[in-house]
């Protein structure tokens, strides 16, 4: 299947918006249009992948990926483009780079700005 029809499957059924055919918007915001179009099939509420990263976690983390606060650009675009057990990796031919930054400032989105070590401890 191609992923103009797994968008319109995904959009069909209320998971997702369909990806423009231009980029606008933020790059969070244009990671949400990859997200619905590349991983919410797998990773939405309900899934087996979301249940399995619940059984995984054991609730120290959140099993949805749009809720989590701890993943860093790095650890995404690592995720995304390497094989995992029960997560194929995504070529850039089916995820672009520019659309795998997107995608990763969407899921790092939540993050916490890190605080700097303090140095005025002795």
């Amino acid at each position: 299947m191609s992923w103009s029809g797994l968008t319109a499957i995904v959009a069909a059924a209320g998971l997702g918006a369909a990806v423009p055919d231009a980029w606008g918007g933020d790059l969070a915001e244009d990671g949400a249009l990859v997200f619905a179009r590349a991983c919410v099939v797998c990773h939405a509420p309900g899934t087996p992948s979301t249940a399995m990263l619940q059984d995984r976690y054991k609730d120290s983390v959140p099993a949805l990926l749009e809720e989590r606060t701890d993943m860093t650009p790095e650890y995404v675009r690592s995720v995304v483009r390497s094989w995992r057990p029960r997560m194929p990796a995504f070529r850039p031919t089916e995820v672009s780079d520019e659309e795998l930054a997107a995608l990763a400032a969407y899921l790092t989105r939540n993050n916490r700005p890190r605080s700097p070590p303090d140095v005025t401890r002795q």
